[in-house]
């Protein structure tokens, strides 16, 4: 019996890390910010943590994947879309690893 618990809270706690990135997504935000000519503002916020580490490239590639689904989401599916900024702000030094939002400002074509 101890065996099986060992091994079921093994394979939840490595389910509760490795986490559900659709659901992750939705910790995230896109907020319009302004209009300009044939140009619309966003501002993304996202995240770092333990999970999704502030200096991973694969992090930073699934931060990117959910502002492209953000983007597609909201009209913007065959136009381009730039970046424009990018700016890390600590939100908790944690003995499991920092928290931080991560805050993009993006441009999109109408």
């Amino acid at each position: 019996f101890m065996k099986k618990l060992k091994l079921i809270t093994v394979i939840l706690a490595l389910a509760f890390i490795s986490g559900c990135t659709s659901m992750d997504r939705m910790v995230t935000k896109f907020e319009p910010i302004r209009s300009e000519g044939n140009y619309e503002y966003y501002k993304y916020k996202a995240f770092a943590d333990p999970v999704y580490p502030i200096d991973s490239e694969e992090a930073e590639q699934t931060r990117l994947g959910w502002l492209k689904q953000w983007v597609v989401d909201n009209g913007h599916q065959n136009t381009k879309y730039e970046i424009l900024s990018r700016k890390v702000v600590l939100v908790n030094k944690g003995m499991f690893g920092d928290l931080y939002n991560i805050y993009y400002e993006v441009k999109t074509e109408r």
